[in-house]
């Protein structure tokens, strides 16, 4: 953390050293949560010290996401888990019974309409009204390893991929627009790998 003057390192998982933090995600609450491979942690201001989620030790995690409900989507290798603040309930996703993409997930986003987005290393994935649609290569997107999600302020979701470029997906008429990097061409996306998506 950068005060303004120095930095000051929290170690977030004190028995793996090594272990990197995949995402940090600030919820409406004002809990800050890290996701990581052994599992998912919050941070405690009090005594500036993490403690792991007990139902996620263990859960391999690369993105967190609160909804428009307050439900807490965490995501990764290990598949999906929800946890509902409202009934304080978990529920795991299973790729078999549930029908969600197979995959690593990488990245997550809800639209204006409320539907879910998974970004997965095995194409993009929608959640909408409890049905799961997917698209992949050759179905629009020019590469299946999704990087990052964001949606602009005309409904548009922005899609980064690794080496796959940054696609814009129209969900009113169902097409992808690819923009790569060409390098005759100096107005080009500067590279095929995207791995973060912000808009200003």
């Amino acid at each position: 953390r950068f005060d303004g003057d120095q930095w000051q390192e929290f170690a977030v998982d004190r028995d793996n050293p090594e272990s990197s933090v995949n995402a940090l995600y600030l919820t409406s609450g004002g809990d800050l949560l890290a996701a990581t491979w052994r599992g998912v942690w919050r941070f405690k201001s009090d005594t500036a010290t993490w403690d792991m989620i007990p139902e996620l030790d263990g859960f391999d995690a690369s993105a967190i996401l609160e909804d428009s409900d307050g439900a807490l989507w965490f995501a990764g290798s290990d598949g999906i888990s929800r946890f509902d603040a409202k009934t304080t309930t978990w529920k795991a996703y299973d790729s078999d019974a549930d029908q969600f993409p197979a995959g690593s997930i990488t990245a997550l986003a809800q639209d204006a309409d409320g539907a879910l987005w998974f970004g997965t290393d095995s194409g993009l994935s929608r959640l909408k009204d409890d049905k799961w649609e997917t698209w992949t290569l050759g179905g629009g997107i020019p590469g299946n390893d999704i990087s990052a999600l964001a949606e602009d302020g005309d409904g548009n979701l922005w899609v980064g991929t690794r080496q796959g470029g940054l696609n814009r997906f129209d969900p009113r008429s169902g097409r992808f627009t690819v923009f790569r990097r060409d390098p005759a061409q100096r107005s080009s996306l500067s590279a095929d790998w995207v791995r973060a998506l912000w808009f200003d």
